[in-house]
């Protein structure tokens, strides 16, 4: 059931928290609802789920009204979620559930954008030799294989390159419609070099499709390896961007860093970015509305840090 058609549409989800259960099968979480419901009062609900119910149903865990302490309802309506998380009651409310994480920014869009204009053609070159990866063969050809009876195009939100778009276009999905997006120019302009007419590339941002790709006709959405320049409370709303554009049953396809606070680049980048634990993605990605197909953190060689891989299917 999807939450503005139980609560209204002037609810606000303004945190999501999460946590594995001790023997690392179920992901339990809450997150914290926020409704007007008259003049300079609010309510907030807690929620609570478990993966293994596989569903998208939340269970309330409690209820209750309390004065809006200053925040005006005009405010309430129009205030993003990330400005609502700067207001003490909030916050509050919020750490008063477990698991809940400070807000840690990141780099702004300019300065990742400015990073990756600035290193397309050493990661072109790079990506040249990481497609060869297993890993690849088995995303992309795993993908085609459930998106085979689907319409509608896959979606490459941060597609740098194009490498992942190609090994589609060639190799696993032929004839298939392909769109990438990417925040750099210079990435776009390679990888609509090295797509051609194969694919449509955008300059954008992931977390604010092109109006071009329209609500529900996409079969499968792609991040891999850019939500860690993703701030915590933009995690949520992304997902839901991802989901407004798929098709019923439409796949989600994700990998990021794993694990908590900022990403260390031992001095050779001032960019900041922040990883995400594997429970976070699973419950953020359950609460957007979808079921959770497949996920795992595993060891990257050469690297400190594990990466998080979540594939998801979604409800309704």
């Amino acid at each position: 059931m999807d939450l503005l058609a139980q609560f209204g549409a002037l609810v606000r989800v303004c945190f999501v928290c999460a946590s594995e259960s001790s023997d690392g099968r179920a992901v339990f979480g809450g997150c914290l609802l926020v409704k007007p419901v008259l003049p300079r009062r609010i309510q907030i609900s807690t929620f609570s789920w478990d993966s293994r119910a596989r569903t998208n149903i939340l269970t309330p865990s409690e209820k209750k009204t309390r004065t809006s302490s200053g925040v005006r309802l005009a405010a309430l309506e129009t205030r993003s979620v990330a400005e609502l998380s700067d207001a003490p009651l909030f916050r509050q409310a919020a750490q008063s559930i477990p698991g809940h994480h400070r807000i840690m920014p990141v780099s702004s869009q300019r300065e990742v954008r400015a990073l990756y204009d600035d290193t397309a053609e050493d990661y072109d070159r790079m990506m040249d030799d990481e497609i060869k990866s297993p890993l690849y063969s088995e995303v992309l050809g795993g993908l085609a294989e459930r998106i085979r009876l689907l319409k509608g195009a896959v979606v490459d939100t941060s597609c740098g390159s194009g490498h992942m778009l190609a090994e589609l276009a060639e190799e696993y999905a032929p004839g298939r419609e392909l769109i990438g997006i990417d925040l750099s120019p210079g990435m776009v302009a390679i990888a609509g070099k090295r797509l051609g007419a194969a694919a449509t590339v955008y300059e954008g941002d992931m977390a604010h499709l092109p109006p071009e790709i329209a609500a529900g006709g996409c079969a499968a959405v792609i991040s891999f390896f850019s939500l860690h320049h993703i701030a915590p409370d933009e995690l949520a709303p992304c997902i839901v961007e991802w989901r407004r554009v798929l098709t019923s049953g439409g796949r989600l396809v994700l990998a990021t860093w794993e694990g908590e606070g900022a990403i260390d680049y031992g001095g050779q980048s001032d960019i900041v970015t922040r990883r995400y634990r594997e429970a976070e993605l699973v419950a953020a990605v359950h609460v957007a509305g979808f079921a959770i197909d497949q996920h795992s953190a595993n060891a990257v060689e050469g690297m400190e840090m594990d990466a998080v891989h979540l594939s998801a299917t979604k409800l309704g």
